[in-house]
């Protein structure tokens, strides 16, 4: 299989790769802005450096420069009254908008560079969110996208927290970290992404069903994390903010600079953050706290048809996990979800005990770029090291050991060949190698919740697309074929093994039109995911839960049974494959800017936890999840409106909407509910200074859509009746009432004074008591109260 993708990739390169020559061919075209007016400048001078070439730009701001030689340029544009702007421009990508900006003005010149079409997302309905428009209170990946419509958030407590794409998330969500995916524990609601958003400069989400180009994985979609380019021509800039915020009496310092030379860019950041305990409207959430530290660095260096660029991050975290989240058997576990305050609630503190989380992942990214005369290859290595360690309350000195200690290296490789275009097509194709290697680590004295394994997966793919008039069409198709090999221990200490493999193909097709001042663009996509080695084989208690496997439990007439390891042939699990249709109609008239989303996704062999019965541990006895599979349908829509009401004051309206279906009956736990948000903004110019006003109203309904209810007193009836029957007829039921609805008052005020930014913001602000359905431990405890966050940003610029 191997041989014959590479003979098929050398074979496609050797068709289309062109051999580059000495030409006058090349043209450069933009247009010129004012950065802080946004009109257009007429009679702006633009010249080719050491050139005699060279332009002004017309009535209409824009320029053209034709006969040029060189495959790059450096462009200096230049206008009386305004900032000088030196940008370096290459054929390979689009015409570069260009924004001046008065001798006055605080914020500097710069340039928007268009890159050509060829990302696989043709038809795909994206939301972007740049990082310095966020609000002071987003400390992390899954609370800075759920400012966008169709993006929610998953949790397990107060500090774990995960995206939700039009009700999917954790491994049916891919992440693109800079060009690499993202490989760490992302199996369940308990693993949040070790990523800190302050080192990026926009956020990208695509909520179909993920492009051909970036492989399994992505059913829901698939999370773009754009970090600043590293530019050529570029003097010291950045920033250097601070935050405190009074809900855990904690705060934060980062930093990230960036510089380029000639040939040479670079970038380095740092992060710290520290947060005690937490509290809701009426009590301490004990056990709460939160320390992190991050730093990146990365380094460019250009050639005339070549570019490396050298990445590497690191990210460590300490979580803490609700105390009353973990009790020691089923009547305290009864009585801990009908208490009105947790378990084990006591005075604020910074001390983080168990149960609690310890990560820190590592990543190195070597990515190369070499230009043809009208084709480029691409080739990206990436190596990850995830160390997870997860805390259980236990008894005497083990409560210090983890009971999960593991180890994940990751290595992927990427190949992507941009071809000439031909008749019209542009596109691009690529081949892909994942490897990984999971261990746990001895010296946890309990029996691993996953076994140790080894993963490799070969994947190739084809995108192509072409513009006809105002439309344009994509279609694309990936190949990939996945094999693990599985090393672990029975509920015995004895060894077993296994070896797993599966392959599956993919397709999608997009279509975008655009008429008048609207779009409209529809994609239609086949996307598969393999199932993760927890789904398989996890096997006890994970922090607040136990959980069974496929092939770690048989179910029989009198429950369940799981002193066996199954395998393929016990038990046949097959890979989910999901087939996502969206529509998506968006425009902007004067003052006014829309778009409504529609999607179906129909997910074949869905594969989710379901709660099944009560069984006894050494350390009592705990309500138990096992792992099943059916066919599923998830059917939604998306609306945002942007007003903009006068010059001052504008507002913005989201409403977001999923119905999540089990075909085989019934529905499923922790379907993000039907929400509403308003953001209402006031402008004011204070002279030197900018101050604006922001206020946030959200809604969020009870999910009516919910499973059957069977509490935990009932659920021990059944057991002691040796009721298995009735069991048996319920496909999903969750174990405790769903939460009513809830509405949330939020609030920013922001002041801009030359390069100073201060903000002030609030959430919560009436302080009312809600608990979110999506929140794995809204059994125990109300979520936030009250939080008040004042950060002070200082930007550093380019001169």
């Amino acid at each position: 299989m191997i041989r014959v993708l590479m003979t098929i990739l050398l074979m496609y390169l050797s068709c289309f790769t062109l051999v580059a020559y000495q030409k006058c061919d090349h043209k450069v075209e933009g247009t010129v802005f004012d950065l802080r007016t946004g009109e257009k400048l007429p009679f702006a001078t633009i010249l080719v450096e050491e050139t005699q070439k060279g332009t002004v730009s017309d009535i209409d701001g824009h320029f053209e420069i034709t006969n040029i030689c060189q495959d790059e340029v450096e462009l200096i544009i230049s206008y009386i009254g305004y900032k000088t702007n030196t940008h370096h421009h290459d054929f390979h990508h689009g015409s570069p908008i260009i924004y001046l900006a008065p001798e006055d003005y605080s914020l500097q010149s710069v340039v928007v560079e268009g890159e050509l079409l060829r990302d696989g997302k043709v038809g795909q309905t994206t939301s972007t969110i740049e990082i310095d428009k966020l609000t002071a209170s987003s400390h992390n990946l899954g609370q800075a996208l759920k400012q966008l419509s169709g993006v929610e958030m998953v949790s397990t407590g107060q500090n774990v927290n995960k995206p939700v794409i039009h009700g999917l998330h954790s491994n049916r969500i891919l992440i693109i970290n800079d060009d690499m995916r993202h490989e760490f524990q992302n199996w369940g609601t308990d693993h949040a992404p070790e990523i800190d958003p302050d080192q990026f400069q926009s956020i990208e989400v695509i909520k179909g069903a993920a492009t051909v180009k970036y492989g399994p994985d992505a059913l829901g979609g698939v999370i773009l994390l754009h970090p600043k380019k590293l530019a050529l021509h570029e003097s010291i800039n950045g920033f250097v903010k601070t935050s405190a915020f009074t809900n855990g009496m904690g705060g934060s310092i980062s930093s990230q600079i960036h510089a380029g030379g000639h040939k040479i860019s670079g970038t380095f950041g740092v992060r710290s953050m520290i947060q005690g305990d937490l509290r809701s409207p009426d009590y301490m959430l004990s056990n709460t706290g939160k320390k992190e530290t991050s730093f990146n660095a990365g380094l460019r260096y250009h050639m005339p048809k070549m570019d490396l660029e050298l990445r590497g991050s690191y990210f460590s975290q300490e979580l803490g996990i609700l105390r009353g989240s973990n009790t020691g058997n089923l009547d305290d576990l009864i009585a801990a979800m009908e208490s009105d305050i947790p378990f084990y609630t006591e005075e604020f503190g910074y001390a983080i005990s168990s149960p609690k989380q310890e990560v820190n992942h590592s990543s190195i990214k070597l990515k190369g770029k070499y230009y043809f005369a009208n084709s480029w290859l691409e080739t990206t290595y990436g190596l990850q090291l995830n160390n997870r360690f997860e805390f259980d309350v236990r008894r005497g000195a083990n409560n210090e050991t983890p009971s999960i200690d593991l180890t994940l290296l990751s290595q992927n490789l990427e190949i992507d060949f941009f071809h000439p275009k031909i008749i019209g097509f542009e596109g691009n194709m690529g081949l892909s190698l994942m490897m990984q290697d999971n261990n746990n680590n001895p010296g946890t004295n309990t029996i691993p919740f996953v076994p140790n394994f080894n993963t490799s997966r070969l994947g190739f793919y084809l995108i192509e697309n072409k513009k006809i008039g105002n439309a344009t069409v994509e279609f694309g198709t990936r190949y990939d074929w996945q094999t693990s090999s599985i090393r672990g221990r029975d509920n015995n200490n004895d060894l077993f093994f296994d070896n797993v493999d599966f392959g599956n193909l993919s397709a999608s097709l997009g279509f975008q039109y655009s008429f008048k001042d609207k779009l409209f663009r529809s994609n239609v996509a086949s996307a598969w995911r393999p199932p993760s080695i927890s789904e398989l084989y996890s096997f006890g208690r994970h922090q607040a839960s136990i959980e069974y496997g496929f092939w770690r439990y048989e179910e029989l007439e009198t429950g369940i049974a799981t002193a066996e390891v199954l395998t393929q042939s016990d038990k046949p699990v097959k890979s989910e494959v999901g087939f996502k249709w969206i529509n998506s109609l968006s425009g902007s008239k004067e003052n006014i800017s829309w778009e409504m989303v529609f999607y179906l996704n129909y997910i074949k062999d869905y594969i989710y936890a379901t709660p099944r019965g009560i069984t006894s541990t050494v350390r009592g006895a705990f309500p138990y999840w096992i792992y099943t599979q059916d066919d599923a349908l998830f059917v939604g829509g998306d609306v945002s409106l942007d007003i903009q009401h006068t010059s001052n004051l504008s507002s913005n309206l989201s409403i977001s909407y999923v119905h999540a279906r089990n075909l085989s009956g019934g529905t499923f736990v922790g379907i993000p509910p039907a929400n509403i948000r308003y953001e209402l903004r006031h402008k004011f110019d204070l002279g030197k200074g900018k101050l604006t006003l922001g206020l946030t109203p959200a809604y969020t309904f009870r999910q009516f859509n919910e499973p059957e209810i069977l509490e935990l007193p009932d659920l021990l009836e059944i057991q002691k009746n040796n009721d298995q029957e009735r069991l048996n007829e319920m496909d999903v039921f969750d174990i405790r009432e769903v939460p009513e609805g809830y509405f949330l008052l939020n609030t920013n005020v922001n002041y801009a004074l030359s390069q100073w930014i201060f903000s002030v913001s609030g959430s919560n602000l009436l302080n009312n008591n809600y608990r979110s359905y999506t929140d794995r431990l809204r059994y125990f405890s109300d979520d936030l109260g009250i939080n008040i966050q004042l950060e002070i940003k200082y930007k550093i610029l380019s001169k």
